[in-house]
């Protein structure tokens, strides 16, 4: 820890006034980064089975009516996947702007690490940078097995021409859409051998 003037000794009242004058900034933003992992976790640990989860990772805002009308046009184009009675997606904001604080944009970057390591989310909505960052990491399966001459040689596929998302209205020129590989940690295959198959079944429908 970087020390400011003279440190009085550790845990009196003295030296708590001085931690917090100096370390307060730091403090409150690790707190802030930690609570939104917390939230996440426990989202994770008592969410609802949707029958397909999408994230949309970018720095270019995506609306609310936008979120709702790409979450309609899902549901209407997946199966039951579960069982239960109805077609639920869920849309996975994160929202990554240049316009949030840096706290606020590591506590982005905590849940979308999150995401990738504690849910069956299989659709990845990316603006060319996250897209070019993810890809890095082989998380996803080639475009050119499910995506035809679309794709060329990305890990990605940019949905500019997606005739589907014209009918929303969404403009979809920075765009991109990715299928997450099945992981060799997944517990149950079957289950999420299902689920990836409805992620590709939609990448399929929105890049055409």
């Amino acid at each position: 820890m970087e020390v400011y003037g003279e440190k009085p000794k550790r845990f009196t009242k003295e030296w708590w006034e001085y931690f917090w004058d100096y370390y307060k900034w730091h403090t409150i933003g690790v707190a802030f980064v930690l609570f939104i992992i917390a939230i996440t976790a426990v989202q994770c640990a008592n969410k609802i089975d949707y029958d397909i989860i999408i994230d949309y990772v970018s720095e270019f805002y995506l609306t609310d009516e936008d979120t709702e009308n790409l979450r309609n046009l899902v549901q209407e184009n997946i199966d039951d996947v579960n069982g239960n009675g109805e077609k639920q997606a869920q849309i996975v904001y994160i929202n990554m702007s240049e316009d949030l604080d840096a706290q606020m944009l590591a506590a982005m970057q905590a849940k979308l690490v999150a995401e990738l390591s504690c849910t069956d989310s299989y659709l990845f909505l990316m603006s060319e940078k996250y897209a070019d960052q993810l890809s890095e990491y082989e998380m996803f399966d080639k475009p050119s097995e499910w995506a035809g001459t679309a794709a060329g040689d990305s890990d990605t596929v940019c949905l500019a021409n997606s005739a589907a998302l014209e009918t929303i209205g969404l403009n979809a020129d920075k765009i991109y859409i990715g299928v997450r590989s099945l992981r060799d940690s997944d517990k149950d295959k079957k289950k999420e051998q299902i689920k990836h198959d409805t992620a590709l079944k939609i990448a399929q429908y929105l890049v055409k």
